[in-house]
């Protein structure tokens, strides 16, 4: 069963794709914005993502960089734009594939059975000695110990080994991963990064995996990094 995230903000294509591809035994997920997208892909992984170009907060080819810095599936742009100027760009920016949204049902799925064939052998897991997280089974462990972390608690730590040299602010790790547009809880991020910490450091004393840069955030940092390799 493939695992299929859709980002489009038009209700109607995403309910009339949805249900076609899970007739066909897809799992189908949808966003309607960016940051819904972003908190989706940090909480689950895909087999593949569409991504429709004309989005109310962000275009598809600007979102494009931000979903490949958290997920290895293959992109495919979903689009009524329909010049070859633009199916440039998205394949530029990193798309897999640009299929117009008037394309037929069954056109459009042997389109996206071609990518995800092509992608079966991709990674699903994600390794800084001696850490592991993997994907798939939604499980983080040292030295293949179960570290038992949350589901909040090992999205954190996905997002934050996402981008390892990367600083995030309390504000931006909220917004990924509950996808507010409220206030931030500030407390709430801290809690679960303070649980997920201390499972981290009670298997691994020797080094620690999440910094706090003081007055800015928190970054995570491999052991690699950490030793100037």
């Amino acid at each position: 069963m493939f695992r299929i995230l859709m980002i489009d903000d038009e209700p109607w294509l995403l309910i009339a794709r949805k249900s076609f591809l899970e007739g066909k035994g897809c799992r189908v997920e949808t966003a309607q914005t960016s940051g819904d997208a972003i908190a989706h892909l940090v909480r689950d992984t895909y087999d593949l993502i569409l991504l429709d170009v004309k989005m109310p907060d962000i275009s598809g080819f600007g979102l494009c960089g931000e979903i490949k810095k958290l997920s290895q599936a293959p992109i495919v742009f979903l689009s009524s734009l329909t010049e070859e100027a633009d199916q440039l760009q998205g394949f530029a920016v990193g798309g897999t594939d640009y299929i117009q949204k008037d394309c037929p049902h069954e056109l459009f799925w042997a389109k996206l059975q071609a990518r995800l064939a092509a992608n079966q052998g991709a990674e699903s897991i994600r390794v800084f000695p001696p850490l592991s997280l993997d994907f798939q089974r939604q499980r983080a462990t040292i030295h293949g110990a179960d570290l038992t972390l949350t589901q909040s608690e090992f999205a954190l730590l996905t997002l934050l080994s996402s981008r390892p040299r990367d600083i995030w602010t309390v504000e931006e790790l909220f917004r990924a991963l509950w996808g507010s547009n409220g206030a931030v809880d500030a407390q709430i991020v801290q809690g679960h990064l303070s649980r997920m910490r201390r499972k981290i450091e009670r298997a691994f004393p020797r080094h620690e995996f999440i910094e706090t840069v003081w007055g800015k955030g928190y970054r995570f940092v491999p052991t690699e990094i950490a030793d100037g390799r």
